[in-house]
């Protein structure tokens, strides 16, 4: 069931940056599963996280309705009685991480209060357990320049929860491009940057990237970007949608901060119109500028 557009503003967007930088680090146990577990792929696509706010499991004792973060694809068992094929999720309201069948998690790590070298030692014999091998998960954080020191206290209970609002509002806004041209790719929630994306690749070898950034160097808060790939020739650029600006230092492209766009009256509409029109104008610089 498609999820409705969540109202923001119970927390500032610059007040988001410590939760996202500790959930940001939790999340880093998907990609240590991934480097362990995935054969590697060129861009470290087999890092590549999906994002979902839907119920993993019904039953009583299983976890249900929390957003949740999972490894893009799943990890082959070597017996089939819990399931061929196994996941690994990170739910950020709950900070735990849920192990085992894709339709039913099967074994629940409490993050609270653990030190990280304590799971990096029981995690693999979890995954043992549902059939799979059980190999070391004590690898150098990758991309880890912007995260905390390890911290055993959960993320900042306000803020994750108005940061899980983003992404899921994110999530929607992304759904609903319309691409002008070119194929465009599914949903990803990145581990580097912890940026929600997706791409459209264009003629001629160009690329689009469209997503939303929860806070880096350019911005301290959340926003969404369109940037194209080769840059567009310098020029005269046209007017940006509402609530975008045109960016040429650190990436080439259009942003919108959330305290821009995101929030207030009809953001959802205000949001997606903008979004499609930011797309349109990246996929026609190249083409205007021959």
């Amino acid at each position: 069931m498609k999820q409705a557009w969540a109202t923001l503003g119970g927390v500032a967007p610059n007040a988001l940056c410590e939760a996202r930088r500790r959930v940001h680090r939790r999340a880093q146990w998907l990609a240590r599963f991934a480097h362990a577990y995935l054969p590697a792929q060129a861009d470290d696509m087999h890092t590549a996280l999906c994002w979902s706010d839907a119920p993993v499991s019904s039953l009583a004792d299983e976890p249900e309705a929390a957003p949740h973060i999972a490894l893009g694809e799943t990890i082959p068992a070597h017996f089939t009685i819990v399931a061929p094929r196994l996941t690994v999720r990170y739910a950020p309201l709950l900070d735990q991480l849920w192990l085992g069948n894709p339709a039913r998690p099967n074994n629940v790590f409490n993050l609270v209060g653990r030190e990280e070298t304590d799971l990096a030692e029981e995690l693999p014999l979890a995954m043992r357990s549902l059939g799979a091998e059980a190999l070391p998960l004590n690898v150098a954080l990758p991309h880890a320049d912007d995260l905390p020191p390890e911290n055993s206290a959960s993320p900042p209970v306000a803020e994750t929860e108005e940061l899980m609002r983003y992404y899921a509002n994110a999530a929607l806004l992304l759904e609903g491009v319309a691409p002008p041209t070119g194929a465009i790719s599914a949903i990803r929630l990145w581990p580097h940057h912890f940026d929600m994306a997706r791409t459209i690749a264009l003629e001629g070898g160009r690329l689009l990237t469209l997503g939303l950034a929860p806070d880096d160097a350019f911005y301290d808060q959340p926003y969404l970007y369109v940037t194209v790939y080769p840059a567009a020739p310098s020029r005269a650029l046209p007017a940006p949608p509402d609530g975008f600006a045109w960016r040429t230092e650190g990436f080439f492209g259009l942003a919108a901060r959330a305290s821009d766009l995101l929030r207030g009256a009809n953001a959802a509409e205000r949001a997606g119109a903008a979004l499609n029109r930011a797309v349109a104008l990246c996929a026609d610089l190249p083409k205007a500028a021959d």
